[in-house]
C-alpha cells in the first residue's frame, strides 16, 4: 500500500510519463483516481460490479487494492455516463 506522499508521486509521475510512452495509456482523469482509492469493498465500483473466487469455486475474495486500476477506469466512466451507479 502506498502512503499519501508516495502516492502523490506516483501519480505525478504516470501523468507525465503517458506523454512520452503511449503504453501508459491512461486518461488523466483515470489516473487522478488513484489519488483517492477506494476505502473499502463498498466504497469500490469494481468490487461492487464482479465477484472474485478462491481456486475452489466457492470462498468469495475481497480484492480491493489489486482491483485499483480496473476501479479507476470505472469510476471514471461513472462520472461520463449518469446511468452507471
Amino acid at each position: 500500500m502506498l502512503q499519501p506522499d508516495e502516492r502523490q508521486r506516483a501519480i505525478a509521475d504516470m501523468l507525465a510519463l503517458r506523454n512520452d510512452f503511449p503504453k501508459l495509456d491512461m486518461p488523466e482523469g483515470m489516473i487522478r483516481q488513484f489519488s483517492a482509492p477506494p476505502r473499502s469493498p463498498k466504497e469500490c465500483i469494481f468490487a461492487l460490479t464482479t465477484q472474485t473466487l478462491s481456486a475452489d469455486l466457492r470462498t468469495k475474495l475481497f480484492l480491493v487494492n489489486s482491483a485499483e486500476i480496473r476501479t479507476a477506469r470505472l469510476a471514471g466512466a461513472s462520472r461520463q455516463w449518469a446511468w452507471l451507479p
